[in-house]
């Protein structure tokens, strides 16, 4: 093993998960597979998934259903797209989560784990200083229903995406993007209080799953 990385293979236990080893593998499923060219998870997504836990990866990443008509987004300027809006599965429909659950079975089937991304969940056409508190309530609201519903399909964690200033959780901990001078800006700690509001919330509607941030330095 690569002296820089010796525990990459050792196991791992966080709570009462077990992980086999600390290899991860990222949101990254072709679009042909996970069914986003389609809007239809297809069945051959459990066992492209399947194959990657098989092959080594303790944690499988599943890419987040996305929310076009995200009830809290405001309309974008003319030729400006939403970010995070190609066309993806609707977690709510039930064959979906049927297809969605021997996704997961798959995966753990060889010891692995299975994780959703939170990456598309945010409402477009906002900025975060100009977020009102109305409406951060209901971006925790969603978030959390959402986890609410990936805990009861049998996923192990949910991942938040807070890189490179590229959603509004990244960018409220930002003294750049976030200006605010309200109790969700200022200092380090008062610009983190809209991602704790947000997890604490998930964490309230699915205490078992492991909540993983994706951040960079």
């Amino acid at each position: 093993m690569n002296k820089y990385y010796p525990h990459l293979l050792s196991p791992l236990k966080v709570g009462k998960l077990y992980y086999k080893n600390r290899m991860g593998f990222p949101r990254a499923v072709p679009s042909i597979v996970s069914g986003a060219m389609s809007g239809d998870v297809l069945e051959s997504l459990g066992l492209y998934l399947g194959q990657i836990a098989k092959n080594g990866a303790s944690v499988v990443c599943f890419n987040s259903p996305t929310y076009g008509d995200h009830p809290l987004s405001r309309p974008l300027p003319p030729g400006k797209r939403p970010p995070f809006s190609d066309k993806s599965y609707d977690v709510n429909i039930p064959n979906t989560q049927l297809l969605l659950c021997r996704a997961v079975e798959a995966i753990h089937n060889y010891g692995s784990l299975a994780c959703m991304s939170m990456m598309a969940l945010e409402p477009a056409g906002w900025t975060v200083d100009e977020l009102t508190e109305e409406v951060i309530e209901g971006m925790a609201d969603f978030f959390a229903d959402k986890a609410a519903i990936y805990q009861q399909l049998g996923f192990d964690q949910i991942c938040f995406y807070m890189s490179y200033n590229a959603s509004l959780l990244s960018q409220s901990m930002s003294p750049i993007h976030n200006t605010r001078t309200d109790e969700y800006g200022g200092t380090p700690a008062q610009r983190s209080t809209l991602a704790r509001k947000i997890l604490t919330r998930c964490k309230e509607k699915a205490p078992k799953l492991i909540l993983e941030i994706q951040v960079s330095g």
